[in-house]
């Protein structure tokens, strides 16, 4: 054996030992029960790790000490070995549990945790310590993860913070600039706070809805009372018609029929939103309900569509539709099939749009196998620009050789001249180059005067 390997086991052996030896030293309490209705403060545990406070103050990445070192030795050593992976992973995860407040963070903030259970397993012990901080530094892009990951570690923190300190969160959120994010993480809020404390959220439902924004906002209501159906709508219910202001309470009430009717299938939310046309609350959540129908049962989910009047505000969202059918199964040939379900014009194709922005995001493969589906038409125009904007970030070679490919037509020049367009800045000459292929002569004009404009 030469000296590497000789290292790597030692180094594999030491941290399994010095995982045995931390996961029997350090005992971490669970968190206490928590009754919904009532008002009583949970216990989470102390900060376990004295310069933990210190790392909070500095945007600098923390370094790692020999035991974080010792951690990834052993946990790449087993990567390359033969055997469980899953024996392995929990053998990593033991070792993990061993460190270090101060290690996780410097592990996460160096992008060194890779698998995402253990991403996972070191935002929720961090969470636990301190979930301020925790916030603050998601919120700052100082952790190395993925997006997916980022998202789980801030509902977490936050679900881990209502429940010890909830108007310490909300402060936190209001103190934000309206944003994307403050929406965001007011909704993770209402939907965290309505598990361990609906009552308490509820009467904060004003300001969480401020904090959401005008579009997240039409939503924050809902989001409470569906997860406070799950523990009671006898409750909600009374509070509403106890506590809720007067002009509130109708809309109230039937945002806890609909969580009750979900609760059913979502095929039953549908039924009850569409008898209810007079009824703001429930027309707002019509296609959050209708998306996550598409998901459990695509079928009838479209042929419901069917069954709505031409003019149905509905008819403009069959393409999202689409999209979160396509996200579930990725089965493209069903679902063009399903398309001929719907009547010929506009629904079908904005339906068929949707299929081809899907791919356009996720498999531009996909994206080509559907767009012959979609006739010329305003709908496959738009579809081909979104097609173009997406695929050049990816690959604008290989998005130039198709689209020297196409025969002339509306839908060509709508790729083409968004082609010309992004190209402007970077490239004019070949902007200009494109710009005298197209056959429309708005299209020709806008591209000059973005190339004069340089």
């Amino acid at each position: 054996m030469n000296q590497r390997g000789r290292l790597i086991l030692m180094a594999a052996f030491l941290g399994a030992l010095a995982g045995w030896i931390g996961a029997r030293a350090i005992i971490r309490p669970a968190l206490t029960e928590h009754d919904p209705l009532k008002h009583e403060p949970v216990d989470i545990p102390e900060r376990l790790d004295a310069p933990w406070a210190t790392y909070l103050g500095s945007k600098a990445p923390a370094e790692t000490t020999s035991d974080a070192e010792a951690f990834l030795a052993a946990r790449d050593a087993e990567a390359d070995a033969a055997g469980s992976p899953f024996r392995f992973r929990l053998r990593s995860l033991d070792r993990l549990e061993s460190l270090s407040d101060g290690d996780l963070m410097a592990l996460l903030e160096k992008g060194q945790l890779k698998d995402s259970t253990e991403v996972d397993r070191a935002f929720r012990r961090l969470a636990m310590v301190d979930p301020e901080g925790v916030l603050n530094r998601l919120l700052t892009g100082q952790f190395i993860v993925s997006k997916e990951a980022d998202q789980r570690a801030r509902e977490r923190t936050i679900g881990v913070w209502v429940k010890s300190d909830p108007g310490g969160v909300l402060a936190f959120v209001e103190a934000l600039d309206a944003s994307d994010t403050r929406a965001a993480l007011a909704a993770d809020l209402v939907r965290a706070w309505a598990r361990s404390d609906p009552q308490a959220a509820a009467e904060q439902l004003a300001t969480l809805e401020r904090l959401a924004g005008p579009v997240r906002g039409e939503r924050i209501a809902n989001e409470l009372f569906s997860e406070w159906e799950k523990l009671g709508a006898e409750q909600a219910e009374a509070w509403i018609r106890s506590e809720a202001p007067p002009e509130r309470q109708g809309e109230l009430l039937d945002l806890v029929l609909l969580a009750r009717a979900a609760e059913t299938s979502p095929g039953a939310a549908i039924d009850l939103i569409l008898a209810n046309p007079e009824s703001p609350a429930l027309q707002a959540s019509l296609v959050a309900h209708w998306r996550r129908w598409a998901m459990e049962d695509p079928q009838s989910a479209v042929e419901k569509f069917g069954e709505l009047p031409e003019d149905h505000p509905m008819q403009r969202h069959i393409g999202d539709i689409a999209q979160a059918e396509l996200a579930l199964s990725r089965d493209l040939q069903t679902a063009l099939q399903r398309s001929e379900q719907l009547p010929e014009g506009v629904v079908r194709r904005r339906y068929l749009q949707g299929l081809v922005n899907f791919g356009a995001s996720n498999d531009t493969a996909l994206a080509l196998e559907a767009l012959p589906h979609l006739p010329e038409s305003r709908e496959r125009e738009e579809a081909m620009g979104m097609l173009t904007e997406l695929w050049m970030r990816r690959d604008p070679e290989g998005l130039s050789r198709w689209l020297a490919g196409l025969d002339p037509s509306p839908s060509r020049d709508a790729a083409v001249g968004r082609f010309a367009e992004l190209l402007v800045e970077s490239d004019p000459e070949a902007a200009e180059a494109w710009e005298g292929t197209l056959t429309d002569e708005a299209s020709r004009l806008r591209i000059q005067k973005k190339l004069e404009s340089e």
